[in-house]
């Protein structure tokens, strides 16, 4: 399964957003985590993002989980939360999904 993580500046200003950040995959909404990684700049720096601009962070995940009791183990079918979080800003968005 392959996610992106988009960071959109939506300022009229040329900014870098370098604030490391997580991203989750948990059983549900209000269930435990069962996937996480974590997100940064690479190691030559974050590049400016122009008024407008979106950078991502490209994510895959092969539905076995490495959090939890269940680590190790491919993800059971269900309902499952995705979402990303940076340091020192507000959750922007998250999405809901099931495996069959």
């Amino acid at each position: 399964m392959q996610v992106s993580v988009a960071v959109h500046n939506q300022s009229a200003h040329s900014c870098i957003f370098g604030a490391p950040g997580d991203f989750t995959i948990d059983a549900d909404p209000s269930g435990p985590s069962v996937f996480a990684v974590h997100m940064d700049c690479p190691p030559g720096g974050c590049a400016p993002l122009a008024p407008g601009q979106m950078s991502t962070y490209p994510i895959s995940w092969n539905q076995v989980a490495n959090q939890g009791t269940g680590a190790g183990q491919a993800a059971a079918s269900g309902r499952y939360h995705a979402r990303a979080a940076f340091s020192g800003y507000p959750v922007s968005t998250s999405a809901s999904f099931t495996i069959g």
